[in-house]
């Protein structure tokens, strides 16, 4: 089964500063309906963290945060299409912060894992771990299909040769 590696990171960042950096941590150029359509992705990785007072979920990756107007669009998407898997992963570096932070943050990713287990019980998600030490905060009911294969540019898949590197 293919995947696509830090599937998201075709979005803008969110800091005009970063852009530049962006660039070289980006993985993939080709939006989620394109790798699940015309490049038949069915495993997607998305990193996420929780940002403001709110706790709001947004995708990052290396220290890159990224826009987003609503992951919730995107799961909605997944659920709709069907036959798909997501790696959730709490993008945690293990920067300092407070224990009470990243008990908080701990929390709200828990939290957000069991709301979207629940929500969209088509998409078929694993993961549940930290980034930094792959310490597992969230166990889903599914786990990762056996025979996968996470590529860093899916772009690069000849769609005809059943998923070949080109």
């Amino acid at each position: 089964m293919i995947g696509s590696l830090h599937t998201m990171s075709y979005l803008k960042p969110c800091n005009v500063f970063l852009k530049f950096f962006a660039r070289f941590k980006r993985t993939q150029t080709v939006n989620i309906k394109e790798q699940y359509e015309k490049y038949n992705i069915r495993v997607f990785d998305f990193h996420i963290y929780f940002v403001g007072i709110n706790g709001k979920a947004i995708f990052k990756y290396s220290g890159i945060k990224y826009e987003i107007s609503s992951m919730y669009k995107i799961f909605n998407y997944l659920e709709y299409v069907g036959n798909s898997y997501v790696r959730i992963v709490l993008e945690d570096n293990g920067e300092k912060i407070t224990e009470n932070d990243r008990l908080l943050l701990e929390k709200r990713f828990i939290d957000y894992c069991k709301i979207i287990e629940t929500i969209y019980p088509r998409i078929k998600f694993f993961g549940g771990y930290r980034e930094y030490d792959s310490n597992m905060l969230y166990r889903f009911k599914n786990d990762a299909p056996n025979d996968l294969i996470f590529y860093k540019r899916v772009d690069k898949l000849n769609k005809f040769a059943g998923g070949g590197v080109v």
